[in-house]
């Protein structure tokens, strides 16, 4: 009930490879700002716009929680949210580059169950809320 949503943790973006390259300036013009993508149904019932920025918390980080800029699209279901990860700000060099902001790991766990493919930790499934930042 507290996080009616289901992260998904793995949307990259071609300008960068896993956490390389937001340091070059012509593929931080490409994708300057980390996306969250969200059904245009549940965007409207949380009050959120396509450009808005908002927060994302799972049950797993207690009262953390990430910041990222949504993306409004009907590609991902209603009850889904798509997440990009591995974000960090090279112009914020100060508290290592600023990565609790917007990076997914801050937020998912460690913890088992594992990938049974490449024993990681879940990146997807993830309960979660998103709501509109302030």
């Amino acid at each position: 009930k507290d996080f009616p949503l289901i992260l998904i943790a793995g949307r990259r973006h071609v300008a960068y490879f896993h956490s390389a390259n937001r340091q070059v300036p012509a593929l931080r013009k490409l994708n300057p700002d980390p996306t969250i993508e969200i059904n245009p149904k549940i965007a409207q019932e949380l009050g959120i716009n396509d450009g808005d920025w908002v927060w994302i918390q799972t049950p797993y980080a207690g009262e953390k929680k990430i910041k990222q800029k949504a993306k409004i699209t009907d590609r991902v279901h209603p009850k889904t949210v798509c997440a990009e990860p591995f974000w960090w700000f090279p112009e914020e060099p100060d508290d290592l580059f600023q990565f609790r902001k917007s990076n997914i790991n801050v937020i998912v766990t460690n913890d088992p169950p594992y990938d049974l493919a490449t024993g990681s930790p879940e990146m997807g499934g993830i309960p979660c809320k998103v709501y509109k930042a302030e």
